[in-house]
């Protein structure tokens, strides 16, 4: 059995982790805000990225928020700095046959779904604005095409992907 050895590394190129990211890219380190309804089901997901030299927290985020204002992102801005990456997973069910929904069931599902996402987008995008880097996730579901005593929930996912695709019209990449 014969081995080749490694060829020398050059000296001239500086390591990976010595380069600044080009503009545009996401940042290097770890850091992450679980905001949430229930603070304490982000308790696992904290400690793992903690543990593994990560920076992050959690906070409860407010259910009735302004328009231009979420004092949760604010607190991660202020805590890890601008959040570049947003996930929309902020979702409810009230389930049931649209004879028996009440409006409270229909306007709390699209109020959790629809308008947790746009406060949330529209108060991360700046940040993502001024790190010339940004993305935004948001989850739908096959719901969307319908399901049995699920009108709240079908109407919520079939906005938020509407919403996703007016999203990357108005500031995506192609956008600017």
């Amino acid at each position: 059995m014969s081995t080749t050895p490694a060829p020398p590394s050059s000296p001239e190129q500086p390591a990976e982790s010595a380069r600044p990211p080009p503009s545009g890219s996401p940042p290097t380190d770890t850091r992450l805000q679980c905001l949430t309804l229930d603070e304490a089901a982000c308790a696992a997901t904290v400690s793992e990225i903690v543990a593994a030299g990560g920076r992050s927290g959690s906070g409860r985020q407010r259910r009735r928020q302004r328009v231009g204002r979420c004092y949760g992102v604010e607190r991660v801005a202020a805590e890890l700095g601008g959040p570049t990456i947003l996930v929309n997973n902020a979702g409810i069910t009230r389930d049931n046959l649209l004879f028996k929904m009440t409006e409270e069931d229909w306007d709390s599902v699209l109020s959790v779904h629809l308008r947790g996402a746009f406060l949330m987008s529209k108060a991360c995008q700046k940040y993502a604005t001024e790190a010339t880097f940004g993305r935004i996730v948001n989850l739908s579901s096959t719901s969307a095409q319908g399901n049995r005593g699920q009108a709240n929930y079908a109407a919520a996912k079939a906005g938020m992907q509407g919403f996703t695709k007016t999203l990357a019209i108005e500031v995506g990449a192609s956008s600017a």
